[in-house]
């Protein structure tokens, strides 16, 4: 019955759900994000599970949840389980002589304990845990709100999201920063395929989302998508919509490749000039005397909404210009509360390897 119920309250829809398994090898080892229900802590058995798979070892370590029952909420949730049985088991036995107002309480009780069996299940079921370099991380889900309809792996997926343990896209800035780094290129498909197998990487809840995390970062410049050709590498897709297969050949290419790559012999910029600005060298125009340049750039200004992404271009491209490059953010006119600027800002720092001066 307990199998069947869980069954009833999951929905599939964001893991692929596991009740109560017996033995690691009744786990697959595939890439989707699964979400493991067992019936109590035991440390040891998921140890197992995120190592081996049968005789074999696990190889895609990082896509697997743990959902564990709080030892101090397991009472509830069997007791609640017990009352529903006697209550079912007293209203199909046929030689109680019950009247009338006694079936009609029977049946108000089977009711009220089905409707309350999401909030006590969820109530019980409040321990996740995440793969991580060590050992599973345990997180605190803490206590869902009462009446809400949300599957019990749909409350799991959201508070996981919510702490940053499941993402649904991945920054291209990070992409840049932490994986392609100082390297000239990467390979794409290695790139996910460590989300999936290094327990404590980044959870990305499908393929599509990072290969859109690579689209967004070609088309802003922060990098290029090409292949590797002999011993060198070729620019393809720079600055430009495209689509990306995540095959082995495909690699991301440090951006000042692409700049050499992509740019005309003679130095000048295939690309039409925008609009309202004169190419100094159209035909008839007054060539004047070229400046000297700029050793250093100063820029304040307000961000218009919704335009971080290009303005995040022009701030990779002045670091492919000066060694150093400082970024000073001042966030005014809102809020943000203590967790989020602990999960979403520090946490994403952290991330990156960058040192933060703080007031």
């Amino acid at each position: 019955m307990l199998i069947d119920l869980f069954s009833t309250l999951s929905s599939g829809k964001n893991f692929k759900v596991f009740i109560w398994p017996d033995k690691p090898k009744d786990i697959p080892d595939t890439p989707e994000m699964k979400l493991v229900i067992v019936p109590q802590k035991d440390e040891e058995f998921m140890k197992n599970v995120l190592e081996t798979k049968g005789d074999s070892p696990r190889v895609y370590r990082n896509t697997i949840i743990f959902l564990c029952p709080s030892d101090t909420e397991k009472n509830a949730f069997l007791n609640s389980i017990r009352r529903r049985i006697a209550y079912e088991q007293i209203q199909s036995d046929k030689t109680l002589k019950l009247t009338e107002d006694q079936k009609s309480e029977i049946f108000k009780n089977i009711s009220r304990e089905k409707a309350d069996i999401r909030d006590i299940v969820k109530s019980c079921y409040r321990f996740s845990y995440v793969p991580i370099k060590d050992g599973p991380k345990e997180i605190d889900l803490g206590i869902p709100t009462y009446g809400e309809e949300k599957g019990l792996d749909e409350w799991v997926y959201e508070v996981l999201k919510t702490e940053q343990e499941i993402l649904e896209k991945i920054s291209p800035t990070v992409i840049q920063q932490k994986y392609l780094g100082n390297k000239d290129f990467v390979n794409v498909q290695l790139i996910y395929e460590s989300m999936l197998k290094t327990p404590g990487e980044r959870r990305l809840v499908s393929h599509d989302s990072f290969k859109e995390s690579i689209l967004q970062g070609v088309k802003q410049g922060l990098f290029g998508l090409g292949e590797v050709d002999g011993n060198s590498v070729r620019c393809k897709y720079f600055k430009t919509d495209l689509t990306v297969m995540l095959d082995e050949n495909e690699v991301i290419i440090r951006d000042s490749i692409c700049i050499t790559q992509k740019e005309p012999r003679g130095g000048r910029s295939s690309a039409p000039p925008e609009p309202g600005i004169k190419d100094d060298q159209e035909e008839g125009a007054p060539v004047g005397p070229t400046s000297r340049g700029k050793d250093y750039v100063t820029l304040k200004f307000e961000v218009p909404r919704g335009k971080v992404s290009q303005i995040m271009g022009m701030v990779n491209f002045l670091q492919s210009k000066f060694e150093k490059l400082e970024v000073t953010i001042s966030a005014k006119e809102g809020s943000i509360t203590a967790e989020e600027y602990e999960n979403k800002i520090k946490e994403t720092l952290r991330q990156l390897g960058i040192d933060r001066d703080e007031d």
